[in-house]
């Protein structure tokens, strides 16, 4: 990976980790003015670097979201 390639995710890990609903494919294309195919590796090299993130596909009515979040051990729950 390239330096240009590792800043660009970090500065992406910073900007969904700095909103309560992660960020859309849409506004990862915007802010890195990239095609919606290179957002989405942009995405899946995101989980790849951080295995603990969450992928969350909103339904059709709403865009797609990507919201990295700790994984919570639910089968730990009552």
């Amino acid at each position: 990976m390239s330096f240009e390639k590792a800043r660009d995710l970090l500065r992406l890990a910073d900007m969904v980790m700095s909103r309560h609903m992660g960020v859309s494919l849409a506004e990862i294309e915007e802010a890195f003015g990239v095609s919606r195919r290179t957002a989405q590796r942009m995405t899946r090299a995101l989980t790849d670097a951080f295995p603990l993130s969450v992928e969350v596909v909103a339904p059709k009515a709403l865009p797609d979201l990507v919201h990295p979040a700790r994984r919570r051990d639910f089968d730990a729950l009552p």
